[in-house]
């Protein structure tokens, strides 16, 4: 047998592997395989001046500064070792062991030659490894590198770099994953240690995180990762069983503090808000009674709350839950859902269209449950029925789903935040007391100003006198301006259906002020100041105080209007132009506004009795979701006032959305001035 020559028996496929690397094979003697010195790294530098770093990519959340930058790369960068290193005395055959591969043990190759090959210097220029400079830093911390870019920065962030931003593990491991080399040394061939590894190019990367003023260094990842083409498989040999790969010099040195040097963040633009679509399944509940389950479908805006995503908008539900009928429904429940309920907002039902004691309009009571796999809803009468052995429909306005996703990405998403208020209740011009108010909804900006967008919500005893037949509620010297007032639900005794009641936001009663309006929908109802009240308003827009903390990505609100054609049942019923305030959101490549609609007019036509179907058509602009419309006549009239709910047309805009009344004796006298209100509407912008 030749000497010098190692005899692998899986020769041919190292061969091969190293032809397809591009040539790296390493020189030998006849076609054989030598063994070599390790390679040294050599450390290139992204940046020729260390106190300005070359930054990829920066954000704010959380209140916190996020920076991506790129240290520059290393070539001759070990990724791991293929086969453990073996001593040869000089004589025999010897047989390699193949090494378990696995990501720490890459990670490991790679977090010893990023901090052989990077280091910082303090103000003293003193130089350390970059790992002494991270445990400095963070005493108590594991430095360690990572194989990819971090979740903090999104895809789309990761795919400008242009550069390679993983190190793929499975590629390693293909080249450990085969049958045992042997080779057999004879004479001439020195005796010492020898191993094969794996080099590659490796792009080095800094994720740190600092306070808003960049002067704490909150934390700090170091993430190297393999360019794909540039895998080198190499043979080692030492005669002390000492390999050393560090560099030889020109190592990449950054300053200790350099991040305190970090160009500041500007405010993060408006976020183009996202439109999506999602489904959950619920057990519908009255009081006791389990009536059967539903899949709702929901769209609405991606929002994100504590650490994990909710579509933010209107959800939808028709078929037969094959349960028994249930009359005089004082709470009705979603139980056991498959998803988180952020925000339950307005609940309509209707079963036979034509009797309206199969239909009913609930609020959501937050207090009986909050981001929990169920919700409790109040209707505004308990006479209603819910007929769940036949036809039925549901549709919600303003809920707040959890949205499940693979790989979250949180760069687009507004945020989902809390605040309160206080104000004083009127009931016409009768002070009922002063009340406090908690509100959770979407975080926006208008005007200059930030705003949430949600639900509010009080409970309490306001500490005042019953006021009998409820016509007009104001909330009077609020302590924070409120833009728009959404729908409001009171409910004194769950009992005694004359202490509940449901209002519409008057837009002329009041805009971004301390003072609003609503209208009632039944002027018989009452409100009682002397005991225990629950208020629960949705789709109300209050502004935030001065202090809140910026969001990394906030939607503006914006106005748009539009004309619609007022059809009760098939009968044209007037005209009537709608302006629109809400969060500007995306929907495909289309803009849309999702928020509350106003008219205040006479439409121009003629009186319908008994409306059970009502309809805006021909509108030029497409709308996506109805959300809650209330319309209100003679207000002393309770026959010329009533809530409708929206229903759920084929899944994609139109020109045209239909809803369905909660009481069908309510009529519509088009020949007389009225306020229409409609809150969670999506209209094209």
């Amino acid at each position: 047998m030749k000497n010098n020559r190692i005899m692998f028996s899986l020769l041919c496929l190292i061969v091969i592997t190293a032809v397809f690397l591009g040539g790296c094979q390493p020189k030998g003697k006849d076609d054989s395989i030598s063994a070599a010195a390790a390679l040294k790294a050599e450390p290139v530098a992204a940046s020729s001046s260390p106190l300005s770093p070359k930054v990829i990519a920066s954000k704010t959340e959380d209140g916190k500064n996020y920076y991506l930058i790129d240290a520059g790369y290393i070539k001759n960068m070990l990724v791991s070792t293929l086969f453990d290193p073996l001593h040869y005395p000089g004589m025999g055959v010897l047989t390699l062991s193949r090494t378990d591969i696995t990501e720490r043990t890459v990670a490991e190759s790679l977090t010893k030659g990023v901090s052989e090959s990077v280091t910082v210097s303090d103000s003293e220029s003193e130089t350390k490894s970059l790992e002494a400079g991270y445990r400095k830093e963070f005493p108590v911390g594991d430095f360690s590198a990572k194989i990819s870019i971090s979740r903090t920065f999104s895809d789309e962030k990761s795919k400008t770099i242009g550069k390679s931003t993983e190190t793929s593990v499975s590629k390693v491991q293909s080249y450990a994953k085969q049958e045992t080399l042997s080779f057999e040394l004879g004479r001439g061939d020195p005796a010492g240690w020898y191993r094969y590894v794996l080099y590659a190019v490796s792009d080095v990367y800094f994720i740190i995180t600092t306070s808003p003023d960049r002067q704490i260094l909150l934390g700090w990842e170091t993430v190297v990762c393999a360019r794909d083409d540039s895998y080198l498989p190499h043979l080692e040999y030492s005669s002390t069983g000492k390999f050393d790969n560090s560099p030889e010099s020109g190592k990449i040195n950054f300053p200790d503090d350099f991040y305190k040097k970090l160009d500041p963040i500007s405010a993060p633009a408006a976020s183009d808000a996202e439109i999506i679509t999602t489904s959950f399944s619920a057990y519908v509940w009255c009081e006791n009674s389990n009536v059967g389950l539903a899949t709702f479908s929901v769209t609405g805006i991606k929002v994100k709350y504590g650490g994990a995503y909710y579509v933010y908008g209107n959800a939808y539900y028709r078929g037969n839950l094959g349960g028994s009928r249930y009359n005089d429904v004082d709470q009705l429940y979603l139980k056991n859902s498959n998803r988180k309920i952020l925000m339950g907002g307005t609940l309509h039902w209707w079963g036979t269209v034509d009797e309206s004691a199969e239909a009913g309009t609930a609020v959501w009571n937050k207090f009986d449950g909050f981001n929990k796999n169920e919700a409790c809803y109040i209707p505004d009468d308990t006479d209603e029925d819910f007929a769940a052995n036949e036809e039925t429909s549901m549709s919600f306005t303003d809920i707040c789903v959890e949205l499940v996703e693979t790989v979250p990405s949180f760069s687009n998403a507004p945020e989902i935040v809390e605040t309160a208020f206080t104000a004083d209740i009127y009931c016409e011009s009768a002070f009922r007391g002063k009340l406090n108010f908690s509100v959770i909804g979407i975080k926006a900006k208008y005007n200059g100003n930030y705003y949430v967008m949600g639900n509010a919500f009080h409970t309490g005893n306001p500490g005042s006198s019953r006021f009998n037949d409820v016509a007009e509620v104001h909330l009077k010297n609020s302590s924070r301006n409120i833009l728009f007032g959404g729908t409001m639900l009171w409910h004194g005794s769950r009992g005694d259906f004359d202490e509940s009641g449901i209002a519409g936001f008057n837009k002329d009663g009041g805009w971004d002020s301390p003072n609003i309006s609503y209208m009632v929908e039944n002027p018989t109802k009452d409100f009682t100041g002397d005991e225990s009240t629950k208020i629960s308003i949705t789709g109300i827009c209050v502004r935030l105080g001065a202090t809140d903390a910026d969001a990394a990505a906030v939607p503006e609100i914006a106005t748009s209007s539009f004309t619609a054609s007022l059809y009760c049942e098939s009968s044209f019923s007037g005209s009537a132009n709608f302006s629109v305030i809400g969060i500007k959101v995306k929907y495909g490549t289309t803009d849309y506004i999702y928020g509350n609609a106003f008219f205040s007019d006479v439409p121009g036509g003629k009186r319908f009795n008994d409306v059970s179907r009502f309809s805006l058509r021909n509108t030029g602009k497409l709308i996506l979701l109805g959300g809650t419309l209330h319309w209100y006549g003679s207000y002393n009239d309770t026959e010329e006032s009533a809530v409708v709910g929206f229903v759920k047309g084929g899944g994609s805009p139109s020109a045209e959305t239909v809803y369905i009344a909660e009481n069908a004796t309510r009529d519509f006298a088009a020949e007389e001035r009225y306020q229409i209100s409609i809150t969670g509407i999506l209209v094209q912008a």
